[in-house]
């Protein structure tokens, strides 16, 4: 089939093309060729190359899309002319011009597109001829030629045209672009997400044309990777609340639909190697990042952890605090113990006065209180004191002592109960 198209091009060139049956011979190579699309010795290629990997939400990244003249035999010395989008013949009735379609998912016959991914990269507005191509430092406007392919086409700014002189010369169009999602068909079952370019381009000389399509090699995108931070409730007293707030920055468009999983380990699991005590799952992931557990009463106290699971998304891998955080350890303080010993002998009645010895156990203690008959007799701030009460002020019968200690645990009262004895019996006479 070669041979025969060089042959056919040989003898379109002996016979050179009047004006007015240019459309013929042009007409006539085609078919030789179809479907490569070149006519007798007349060549092209188009070739993208992008990085081999990204992650979403990386800018500025670095692409190129290479021309290149492939003409053989006679016409390995001419030069090509590339067609622009909307150029008239030779070039092609509808040649889209120079064109990238960053995103596809899957080719078909002839390196064509079967199944464009629109949306994944954006591509610069702008691009130039790199320096020591034959296009250096031309301008390029870059815009999207086809949304629902994500087709991008390249025109030379001021209506120029990129010149190919001879058969090897190359332009190499440089520009860069930005990841905004992973793409939604894998090209490759490996890890991360594959997808591949695809390029085409039509060159001309004379009357005779070429049309080159080519795809890079592919390149793996993996999604985002963002940060999550929590912060528990503070310390409560026993019979409180405990809570959990996470905030999960660094998202790179994120879908909707993400959750977070909020788990609670203790008390005083120091590893979160256990079962958890409580768990609140897929609490809604609102638009600012942030998301709240619901409120858990513990029975027990002691040191309880918080851990926090986000969910991922399709631009965003999934993300979890770990056990001992900052911010993530609550404390639930028991209220105070309070132990109370007297020197005076069960069930007796006192005539004169007792000792009364105090210790309270308390995190955080503030006060102890001592009333009796629900009056203020005793106010301290130590953790063991004695108090003396004398007796012989009070009314004969029962009498109450209450000790009170206060601690960030709460408040505890504990009870203690005396009887003053009363007056002796006089005796009676009869007679």
């Amino acid at each position: 089939m070669e041979a025969t198209a060089r042959r056919i091009g040989r003898l379109l060139r002996m016979v050179r093309p009047r004006r007015g049956f240019a459309p013929t011979v042009a007409a006539l190579a085609c078919l030789t060729l179809a479907p490569a699309a070149a006519q007798a010795g007349v060549g092209a290629s188009a070739v993208p190359t992008f990085p081999t990997e990204a992650t979403v939400g990386n800018a500025g990244l670095p692409a190129s899309v290479e021309l290149r003249n492939t003409n053989t035999d006679i016409d390995a010395t001419h030069a090509n002319t590339v067609c622009n989008f909307g150029d008239p013949s030779p070039c092609p009735a509808g040649s889209p011009g120079i064109t990238v379609i960053p995103a596809c998912g899957q080719l078909g016959p002839f390196s064509a597109c079967t199944a464009p991914d629109p949306g994944v990269f954006q591509i610069s507005d702008t691009a130039t001829g790199q320096a020591g191509t034959e296009c250096a430092g031309m301008a390029f406007n870059v815009a999207v030629a086809d949304p629902a392919t994500g087709q991008v086409r390249f025109t030379p700014q001021g209506g120029a045209h990129v010149t190919l002189g001879g058969a090897g010369s190359v332009c190499r169009i440089a520009f860069t672009f930005t990841v905004l999602k992973t793409p939604t068909v894998d090209q490759n079952p490996v890890p991360g997400i594959q997808t591949i370019q695809v390029a085409d381009n039509t060159q001309f000389f004379g009357f005779l044309t070429a049309s080159a399509r080519g795809s890079s090699f592919g390149m793996t995108v993996f999604k985002a990777s963002p940060v999550i931070a929590t912060t528990a409730s503070p310390n409560i007293p026993l019979g409180g609340q405990l809570a959990d707030t996470a905030v999960v920055s660094g998202l790179v468009n994120p879908v909707a639909g993400a959750t977070v999983d909020f788990r609670l380990y203790g008390p005083d699991d120091a590893t979160c190697a256990g079962p958890p005590v409580f768990e609140s799952l897929a609490q809604p992931l609102g638009a600012s990042g942030t998301a709240s557990s619901a409120p858990f009463t513990p029975t027990a106290a002691g040191v309880y952890r918080w851990r926090a699971f986000y969910s991922g998304d399709a631009n965003n891998n999934a993300v979890a605090s770990s056990c001992n955080d900052a911010n993530e350890n609550a404390k639930v303080i028991a209220p105070p113990t309070i132990t109370v010993n007297t020197n005076r002998r069960t069930g007796r009645c006192l005539v004169t006065r007792f000792t009364l010895r105090v210790k309270v156990a308390a995190e955080g203690l503030r006060r102890v209180r001592v009333t009796l008959d629900g009056n203020t007799i005793k106010r301290s701030k130590k953790a063991q004191f004695r108090l003396k009460v004398r007796v012989p002020a009070l009314r004969p019968g029962r009498h109450v002592l209450r000790v009170i200690a206060t601690g960030a645990g709460g408040r505890t009262t504990t009870t203690r109960s005396f009887k003053r004895c009363g007056a002796p019996t006089l005796p009676r006479f009869v007679g």
